[in-house]
C-alpha cells in the first residue's frame, strides 16, 4: 500500500508539473505573439500617420502654388489643406516617440508659425516654406527608427 501511495504521489507530482508547463508555455507563446502583432500594428500607423502628412503637405504646397481669388470656397480649401496637416501631425506625434517626437514638434510649430506671421495667412502662403516642411517630413520618415524594418 505505501508504495502504491507513492507511486500515485509521482503520478500527480507529474500531471500537476505537466499541466503547469502546458499553461506557462502558452501563456510566453501568446504573450509574445501578442507583442510582435502589436509591434506591427505600431508600424503600420506610424507608415500610414507619415503617408497622410506627406500627402497632405504636398497638397497644401500644391494649393499653394495656386493663384486663388479671395473666395470664400478657395480659401477654405486652404484652410482644410493646412488643418488637414496639423491634424495628420498631431497623430504622428501620438505615434512617435524621443527624437522623432521632438523633430515633429518642431515641424508642427514651423507650421503654425507659418501661419501666424501672415496676416493674410491661408491666402498667402508660399510654397517653398511648406515644401522645405514636405522634405522635412521625408528625412523623418528615412530616419525613423522604427521603419528601418518595416514590411519584413
Amino acid at each position: 500500500m505505501n508504495s502504491q501511495v507513492i507511486w500515485l504521489q509521482q503520478i500527480l507530482v507529474g500531471i500537476i508539473t505537466a499541466a503547469f508547463a502546458s499553461f506557462f508555455t502558452t501563456y510566453l507563446n501568446n504573450r509574445y505573439q501578442r507583442l510582435r502583432e502589436d509591434s506591427k500594428w505600431h508600424k503600420e500607423k506610424l507608415f500610414e500617420a507619415y503617408s497622410k502628412c506627406l500627402s497632405t503637405s504636398v497638397l497644401a504646397t500644391q494649393l499653394a502654388r495656386t493663384k486663388f481669388g479671395n473666395s470664400v470656397e478657395q480659401s477654405s480649401t486652404r484652410i482644410g489643406a493646412i488643418t488637414e496637416l496639423l491634424t495628420s501631425l498631431n497623430i504622428l506625434l501620438v505615434l512617435c516617440s524621443g527624437e522623432q517626437e521632438s523633430a515633429v514638434i518642431a515641424v508642427r510649430d514651423e507650421i503654425e508659425q507659418l501661419l501666424q506671421s501672415n496676416s493674410t495667412a491661408l491666402l498667402n502662403i508660399l510654397p517653398k516654406p511648406l515644401e522645405s516642411i514636405r522634405d522635412k517630413l521625408i528625412q523623418l520618415m528615412q530616419s525613423d527608427p522604427k521603419l528601418k524594418e518595416f514590411g519584413q
